[in-house]
């Protein structure tokens, strides 16, 4: 199914992968459970704006989103000030040539964007589930961040 997922990617169609502790890499405690993240080294990473590290990338930590860039399609118009403080996010890296239009106050990626052959990627290190994204479903924002962001990555 990833390689189905990138070849669709590839073709022009949009993906975008959202954050939690069994999200992207995911915690060693959760290898060989079927809810687990582990897409470092599959067809899904080679689509993603960002890298995956091998291990340890949860961050169960509390912090607020700090650099924006609001010249983007996805990010404009948003109250950014008012957004809260989010639980815990992962920890990535960006790609070369992409856009990373959030960091959070520690400096990682919190909003990165980019493309893979015809079709559009994004990755938000955080999850909108209870714990990591409790307060961020709150934001009054949130559902037109994500309706920014899906028609975004459709093209």
């Amino acid at each position: 199914m990833a390689a189905r997922i990138r070849d669709f990617v590839a073709q022009g169609g949009g993906l975008i992968m959202a954050g939690g502790p069994t999200g992207f890499s995911g915690k060693m405690e959760y290898r060989g459970w079927g809810g687990h993240g582990g897409f470092g080294g599959t067809p899904i990473a080679d689509v993603l704006p960002v890298e995956m590290l091998r291990d340890g990338d949860v961050v169960n930590a509390t912090t607020k989103i700090g650099a924006i860039d609001t010249r983007h399609a996805v990010t404009a118009g948003l109250d950014w000030a008012s957004i809260p403080a989010i639980h815990g996010h992962n920890r990535v890296i960006p790609k070369p040539r992409v856009s990373v239009l959030a960091r959070t106050e520690s400096n990682d990626p919190f909003l990165v964007v980019g493309s893979y052959g015809k079709g559009r990627t994004a990755a938000v290190t955080t999850s909108s589930a209870r714990g990591w994204g409790s307060e961020f479903k709150t934001w009054p924002h949130y559902n037109r961040f994500w309706e920014n962001l899906v028609q975004w990555a459709k093209g």
